[in-house]
């Protein structure tokens, strides 16, 4: 038994699509009864991956019954599906023709052809065709072989002797028929840095469990563990946490004011009462200045108030994304860092789904050596997208990770792995609401460039 893998190395974040109109020029009648009537075709845009198989990016409804028939644009196709690879094979588009039938579809014919001949043909508005090859032809490496660009010239022109070679190479006596690419359209999808560059800013929150499973922070083994009243220890995992990751993300916040939360908490006499969201800083305004700042109020708040529970994380992902919403051209990143289970978990399900459009994005990190997450990697979907209430997310914005297992690496490993999948997420947002930053939308404001003038005329 023998494994071959094929790989390809394809940038996540090239997101650039393509879109393409197709016409057909005399197709020949295929199928059963194929002699009573003209074809009704359709058409499958397939990319030829390096082992031979195919997968189809875009298939056409039927056209009107005809022999010259043409399809309304592609749906938009991924520049990676037209453009990944060095060999011709895996820069392969292979279109197929078929007639649908009372016997169902039959092939009239196919032709392979490049992304470059794709964008070229599609911006010379369809002057150039490609005669259709028996299915399963095997294309030869040039591109005379291939039949590239045939241009079709005026009526009564005079042909050139290459276009005279082009018409009479052996491929297009085939008599199938031919192909030619009407239109081509392009659409760039900016990357995160396009899109920071451009005046998108990112706000860090975050937000610290208080609940009573991580210990009394008097205790050594505590997690809340404290040097001295309202000084964290420096080997506190929530500490070392909120250091790793946030002065990695401080570099992004243009203000470096970030709003500090807690959840689980018991409010000091006398009232008692077990809040499940509050300011870490005691304040109607929850900023504070930087990771310092953070530390400083998460210390105060050991203070003031009692650990009490449960985990409940609903309040806080709502909250947040209201807060995420009132500011506009800003994307958040809501840092949860706590040490148990979710006890809200449908709720929490409910809170994150509704932040789908919203701009922002949710990580958890996991803290202590003895806690069970497992409720946690259900909220990270990266193996299918999170569903609550008939609403089925469009992207992930959550992820987990657990402290433990980087507790003994470099700080700079635990950001590596939380921020991994931020600029994907921020970009899917971006794409799927159709946001565009300042720079961007001024941009698109202004009107064309008048075309440059020529010479005045000689007298």
């Amino acid at each position: 038994c023998r494994i071959v893998v094929h790989a390809e190395e394809v940038t996540r974040q090239q997101r650039d699509t393509a879109s393409f109109a197709f016409a057909c020029r005399g197709l020949v009648q295929k199928g059963c009864f194929a002699s009573l009537s003209a074809p009704v075709p359709l058409l499958v845009v397939s990319r030829v991956l390096p082992n031979g198989t195919l997968k189809e990016l875009w298939r056409s409804p039927p056209a009107a019954r005809g022999r010259d028939p043409s399809w309304a644009p592609t749906g938009p196709i991924a520049l990676p599906d037209l453009a990944v690879g060095a060999h011709f094979t895996t820069r392969c588009v292979l279109l197929q023709v078929f007639h649908r039938g009372l016997c169902g579809l039959t092939c009239i014919g196919e032709a392979r052809l490049s992304h470059a001949d794709l964008t070229r043909s599609g911006d010379r508005g369809g002057a150039d065709e490609f005669f259709l090859q028996p299915p399963g032809s095997t294309f030869p490496l040039s591109d005379a072989e291939r039949g590239v660009a045939v241009v079709i010239p005026p009526t009564g022109a005079r042909m050139s002797p290459r276009t005279a070679t082009q018409l009479a190479i052996p491929m297009g006596e085939c008599g199938l028929g031919a192909i030619r690419v009407t239109s081509a359209t392009a659409a760039h999808v900016p990357t995160f840095n396009e899109l920071l560059e451009a005046g998108m800013e990112v706000n860090l929150a975050v937000a610290i469990d208080f609940t009573a499973s991580n210990g009394d922070p008097e205790d050594r083994n505590s997690l809340h563990r404290c040097v001295q009243p309202g000084a964290v220890s420096a080997d506190n995992q929530y500490a070392r946490a909120i250091h790793s990751v946030c002065d990695i993300l401080m570099e992004y916040d243009t203000d470096k004011m970030v709003p500090a939360f807690g959840f689980g908490a018991q409010e000091p006499m006398p009232s008692n009462v077990i809040t499940h969201f509050f300011h870490l800083n005691r304040q109607e305004n929850p900023y504070v200045q930087g990771v310092q700042g953070i530390l400083d109020v998460y210390g105060q708040a050991l203070q003031t108030m009692r650990l009490a529970g449960p985990t409940n994380f609903a309040p806080t992902i709502q909250n947040t994304r209201g807060l995420a919403l009132s500011q506009p051209d800003t994307y958040t990143i809501l840092l949860i860092l706590t040490d148990g289970e979710i006890t809200d978990m449908d709720k929490t399900l409910s809170a994150i789904v509704s932040c789908d459009d919203a701009p922002m994005s949710v990580i958890i990190v996991g803290v202590g050596n003895g806690c069970d997450f497992e409720m946690m990697d259900q909220l990270d979907g990266d193996g299918q997208r999170l569903q609550a209430g008939g609403h089925r997310m469009k992207r992930d914005i959550v992820q987990f990770v657990p402290f433990r297992k980087f507790n003994n690496a470099p700080p700079a490993s635990l950001a590596a792995e939380v921020l991994r999948e931020v600029p994907d997420q921020v970009v899917d947002w971006a794409l799927n609401v159709g946001y565009q930053p300042p720079a961007m939308r001024q941009q698109a404001q202004q009107p064309p460039a008048a075309a440059p003038q020529g010479p005045p005329p000689t007298s």
